[in-house]
């Protein structure tokens, strides 16, 4: 487990340090080596038909989308895309936070995708699949800038709040911080709540037609157009 005084102590480091809005991305749930999610691999659902003999793409896609699985013919096709994905948008000397739930099949898996990456600045949040990279004793957490199980930061005078977990209400929401988690698959950006999005890498997909991170600016884009959140004594006539 991580402890409670080192956690602190770099808390109040991170809030501190004011992150490059052109040089800062965000992600979660990549779920490397998860072979449930992935269409043409998953034994959890019962699909229709052999991956290479559906009637159509239109309607596989549909049918994997529907069914919250990705539309990949193997879990190393899934792999490769992922790993693509965050390498032709994240530059080596950028900072990358990624919110949990990075990598299933073991020690060696965490490890071999990491060293894919060529973000030198990887911070992780945990997600509920990450407890070998939690557990300190394993080593894993060197791999990463930082891990926690929960940060805030500030990208130029943003306060962002991150989590694997969605919250109903955070740290400054009634002054406008953003609230940045994963966990959902984007199931809960059906219904947005204030100026909280889901940064996961199906969301990503969902928004912008592709598995990768979302930058800074873009995660901009969508909760610029957000109402922040008032609630009990935080209403908007007291402040």
């Amino acid at each position: 487990m991580l402890k409670s005084s080192n956690y602190e102590k770099f808390s109040i480091i991170m809030k501190k340090i004011r992150h490059d809005p052109d040089r800062t991305y965000f992600t979660s749930d990549t779920h490397y080596n998860h072979a449930s999610i992935v269409l043409g691999a998953t034994q959890w659902t019962e699909i229709p038909y052999i991956y290479e003999k559906w009637p159509s793409e239109e309607l596989r896609h549909k049918f994997s989308m529907e069914k919250g699985l990705r539309d990949f013919a193997s879990v190393e096709e899934m792999n490769e895309t992922l790993v693509n994905g965050i390498n032709q948008v994240v530059g080596a000397e950028d900072t990358l936070f990624c919110l949990g739930d990075w990598s299933f099949g073991g020690i060696e898996s965490i490890k071999c995708f990491r060293d894919k990456i060529i973000c030198k600045n990887i911070h992780l949040v945990l997600g509920n699949h990450d407890h070998h990279i939690e557990d300190s004793e394993k080593g894993l957490q060197k791999l990463f800038a930082s891990v926690s199980s929960y940060k805030e930061i500030r990208v130029a005078k943003q306060r962002i709040v991150l989590s694997h977990y969605a919250h109903r209400m955070w740290n400054g929401s009634h002054f406008g911080a953003w609230h940045l988690y994963g966990h959902s698959h984007s199931n809960l950006e059906v219904r947005p709540h204030g100026k909280s999005m889901d940064v996961g890498v199906d969301n990503a997909y969902k928004l912008l037609g592709e598995y990768r991170p979302f930058s800074f600016r873009e995660i901009f884009s969508f909760l610029d157009l957000r109402e922040i959140l008032y609630l009990d004594h935080h209403r908007e006539d007291r402040y």
